[in-house]
């Protein structure tokens, strides 16, 4: 079976009873529109009206009042007329309340829209671009509707409505893993109702309400598997700053599996791509609910999203081959979070709460912070690599942190923020290795193997190799390339001597590692 979708989304009932904000038909609309039976994008018909250089409003009249507080108005509008600007309120959305106090968002005009069929929408919460001296209470909403600015004459018919719905998310539940549900379905389902919530445009996905996966009814089963690699966009439109969600839920007595992309070999791939048009309008991603059995994000790519918020470990909850850019603090908790890439963040990229955290294997490039560590204790960074970002950590509590660094990582000390007023301790300890053979390939034993940095000539290592021909010594990484030289030298009287080496190198997070070949001096020998 494939999923089934499921929305809070809903008409209003209107003064008269059995008619509703569907516009298939005028009943309860005031100013009285005309019906239009052939043009219109849901139902059977849409309300419409001639509008000649002048502001024309028409409500629909509620069968009692409706609280809108935290809602979305979307409505559907088309315009063949010369509209106003979206500044001067070519196009708009209204409320009134029992006392006649009105509000209006204004949402398009000539200059951002060219007049088609497209679902338009306002969230409460934000401040209306117009309102009566008294504004409307919103909480007690009794008419809703639209209103058209034209500013170019009108012979006939030039502006049309349809399906006025208030609400807030679009999302879906069931599928099994024989037929998952997929955002397929949500997409199938606007097509056929309009909701208004994701709308179709050269192939990407226009997202302008929240999206939901799975159910909180208890028995509800949800498998979810998406591998269409579908680019979600989120509209710059009138909602609250990182009111747009992608949230998984589940329910204590039924399972729930919801997987964006598939894990290949222990990587992940085909996942979706999701963004904001705006930066001012984010997107979270909300994946903590425990009741949720599995999930998995598999080769995504997040752009401009607000907080991504995980769950604590679990080998079935994973992040893996993901790409976050530009975006707000992630909140993994101890769960899975895997070669990924966080680039560009304006803040904090990635917060590491405790000292079994599980992100390993990835990278952060170009951050203003690149992790932010809230705890003082010790703790392992396993091959995570920094590239120019202003602060690879910021420590943010008193007290000592250790940062025990493994497999390549690379934290740089100088790139440290102390904001608690503690202390940070960056432990990346490499090997420096110089392995020293004559011309035969076998070990010279006693050659004195010395490096310097290029910088100061600070002596890192001098010693004499052993029967191996291995002269060694720990090193710990600074968090960025060292320059180095090396001298190499066997001379001692009574053996075999041999033309000193100087050469040069580079330490990095992986240490140094040289094999040198001395030449047998015959003049000396």
């Amino acid at each position: 079976m494939a999923g089934t979708v499921i929305t809070d989304l809903a008409f209003f009932n209107g003064a008269t009873g059995g008619s509703t904000s569907n516009c298939d038909a005028i009943t309860d609309w005031v100013t009285a529109p005309t019906l239009d039976n052939i043009t219109y994008v849901e139902g059977t018909g849409s309300c419409s009206a001639k509008v000649s250089k002048t502001t024309f409003t028409s409500v629909f009249s509620f069968s009692a009042a409706v609280d809108l507080t935290n809602k979305v108005l979307y409505i559907w509008a088309m315009c063949s007329g010369k509209l106003d600007t979206l500044a001067n309120g070519g196009l708009r959305i209204r409320v009134e309340d029992a006392s006649a106090n009105w509000g209006e968002w204004y949402v398009a005009g000539a200059d951002t829209w060219a007049g088609g069929w497209q679902p338009f929408l306002a969230h409460t919460s934000t401040a209306f671009s117009a309102q009566s001296a008294t504004p409307p209470t919103i909480s007690a909403i009794t008419k809703a509707g639209i209103v058209f600015k034209t500013v170019g004459s009108a012979t006939a018919i030039n502006c049309w409505w349809d399906a006025l719905r208030y609400g807030t998310y679009l999302g879906v539940k069931g599928g099994t893993e024989a037929s998952p549900a997929t955002l397929q379905d949500m997409i199938n389902a606007e097509g056929t109702y309009k909701y208004g919530v994701i709308f179709q445009y050269e192939g990407l996905s226009i997202v302008q309400g929240k999206l939901v996966f799975g159910s909180t009814t208890g028995g509800d089963a949800t498998y979810f598997k998406d591998t269409s690699e579908k680019v979600l966009i989120f509209a710059d439109k009138p909602v609250p700053s990182a009111w747009y969600d992608i949230k998984l839920q589940g329910n204590g007595t039924a399972t729930t599996k919801i997987y964006f992309g598939t894990k290949v070999g222990g990587s992940g791939a085909t996942g979706i791509t999701a963004r904001a048009t705006s930066s001012s309008k984010p997107f979270t991603i909300t994946a903590s609910d425990t009741n949720i059995t599995e999930y998995g994000f598999y080769g995504c790519t997040f752009y401009q999203a607000s907080t991504i918020t995980l769950q604590a470990y679990s080998t079935v909850k994973e992040f893996l081959d993901c790409i976050v850019s530009k975006s707000a603090e992630m909140l993994p908790d101890t769960g899975i979070v895997k070669n990924s890439t966080f680039t560009g963040s304006s803040g904090r990229a990635l917060r590491i709460a405790s000292t079994s955290h599980n992100v390993t294997d990835s990278k952060f490039i170009g951050c203003q912070t690149a992790t932010h560590v809230n705890l003082s204790a010790s703790i392992t960074f396993n091959n995570l690599k920094f590239y120019g970002n202003t602060y690879d950590i910021e420590h943010s509590v008193a007290g000592a942190l250790t940062i025990n660094c493994e497999n390549g990582s690379n934290p740089d000390q100088a790139k440290v923020n102390e904001t608690g007023g503690g202390s940070t301790s960056i432990v990346n300890t490499v090997s420096l290795k110089v392995y020293v053979k004559d011309e035969a390939n076998a070990p010279i034993v006693g050659a004195s193997a010395a490096i310097y940095k290029t910088s100061d000539n600070t002596q890192l290592m001098n010693e004499l190799t052993d029967v191996n021909g291995l002269a060694s010594e720990s090193f710990n990484y600074p968090g960025s390339d060292v320059p180095i030289y090396i001298r190499v030298r066997k001379s001692s009287a009574g053996s075999t001597r041999y033309v000193p080496m100087n050469t040069t190198g580079t330490i990095t997070s992986t240490g140094f590692t040289l094999t040198a070949v001395l030449i047998a001096d015959l003049v000396l020998a």
